[in-house]
């Protein structure tokens, strides 16, 4: 099948175990492999903010964009395949950042549809993967996603993919829109930041974290709704969101 094939160079888009794993985040089959597929978009991440040369043939992040191994959607019998046997693994957010990279590989590519179907894949995996956002492995820094980004991207491909289906679109008025840019969550990166997990969860809605204080606690209710807890304290613009975690 067309999965089998893609296992040759992507091992770990295999059923990693027979059954649902415990814990989405652990990431201990093939741990080498997804250590170094954090380490490696780190190391462009360091040299490029945000992939944002992608879109330069020639640039070290277009070529690493490049290598990556992604079957072609047409190529695939089954998505099940991509989203279920992922989705219950153990490290569903390393498929969440192989998918982002493929759409972000057959962009470049000038493969919307391609594209849009990883953009896809990586939405219907976001729903387990997120209690992973912003957890490190071990040497490894946290992954390199913010949930609404994932969200963001999949609707963009919509629009668009429903947009030329009524006119015609222009690739390049797109391309840079449709990126998924990833987020640099080293501490370093992030000035006084402490906790790579209040990032995550300050950037579901958008905000953009800029203090967290050790030994705080932030709670903020976002535009969906919902209630943000987080362990260090947030920044919303320039006020500073902290309180008690109280009901």
């Amino acid at each position: 099948s067309s999965m089998r094939a893609a296992l040759v160079a992507l091992p770990w888009l295999g059923r990693a175990l027979e059954k649902p794993a415990s814990d989405p985040c652990a990431c201990h089959v093939h741990y080498e492999v997804w250590v170094g597929l954090q380490l490696n978009v780190y190391a462009i991440l360091e040299r490029d903010p945000g992939f944002a040369r992608a879109l330069e043939e020639g640039s070290e992040t277009h070529s690493f964009l490049q290598s990556q191994t992604c079957p072609h959607p047409s190529e695939i019998t089954s998505t099940d395949e991509f989203e279920i046997p992922p989705a219950t693994s153990d490290c569903v957010p390393g498929h969440l950042t192989i998918y982002l990279l493929c759409a972000n590989k057959f962009l470049i590519n000038e493969d919307i549809k391609a594209a849009s179907s990883f953009a896809r894949f990586a939405n219907a995996i976001l729903p387990p993967a997120i209690p992973c956002i912003g957890r490190s492995l071990s040497i490894a820094p946290a992954w390199p996603v913010v949930v609404e980004d994932v969200y963001s991207v999949y609707i963009k491909y919509l629009q668009i993919v429903r947009r030329s289906l009524l006119e015609w679109v222009e690739l390049d008025e797109v391309q840079e829109d449709l990126l998924w840019k990833p987020v640099n969550l080293l501490p370093q990166a992030a000035g006084a930041l402490r906790d790579p997990v209040a990032v995550a969860a300050c950037a579901v809605d958008g905000w953009h974290p800029e203090v967290a204080p050790p030994a705080s606690a932030a709670r903020a209710v976002g535009s969906t709704g919902c209630v943000v807890e987080v362990s260090n304290a947030c920044t919303v613009g320039s006020k500073l969101v902290t309180g008690p975690l109280d009901d």
